[in-house]
């Protein structure tokens, strides 16, 4: 299994960089996840700023949704980038942009980032393009729409 924590107190260099890959694996672990396919590249960058660390992520693939019409699995391309702030804190979490560590132990784990920027980068209502919806399914709503 990878590993999606980086230790920031062990950074030798101002900049870090790693790259990761989000697939079957990474999203068929997590319990109630609205996608369970998918393949994501993952480009982190940490640079050690004076009191902070700045935090780069982009991610660029696709992952497997249902499609809003005709139910059928529908590719939604997934193609996002977040800046956040690092700082160390008391306590671990989340607040607006920044991201809080523990100092003692230095670990930020990209893990719940990774996933959540994902889920935001699908589109509310995921549809195939036009004509390419099951054609079953397409008949039956055109049978019960009313225009």
């Amino acid at each position: 299994m990878t590993s999606y924590k980086l230790n920031l107190n062990t950074m030798r260099q101002s900049r870090m960089s790693a790259s990761y890959l989000l697939d079957d694996t990474f999203f068929g672990t997590k319990d109630y996840s609205l996608v369970s396919k998918g393949k994501i590249s993952v480009s982190a960058t940490v640079e050690r700023k004076e009191e902070h660390f700045h935090l780069s992520l982009q991610l660029d693939g696709y992952v497997i949704d249902h499609c809003a019409r005709c139910l059928d699995e529908v590719e939604v391309p997934i193609h996002t980038s977040a800046e956040l702030t690092v700082k160390y804190g008391d306590a671990v979490g989340e607040e607006d942009d920044v991201v809080y560590v523990n100092e003692s132990t230095g670990e930020l784990d990209l893990e719940p980032l990774l996933y959540d920027f994902t889920m935001l980068a699908i589109p509310e209502r995921p549809v195939h393009k036009d004509g390419e919806c099951n054609p079953e399914m397409s008949a039956r709503l055109g049978d019960i729409l009313v225009n």
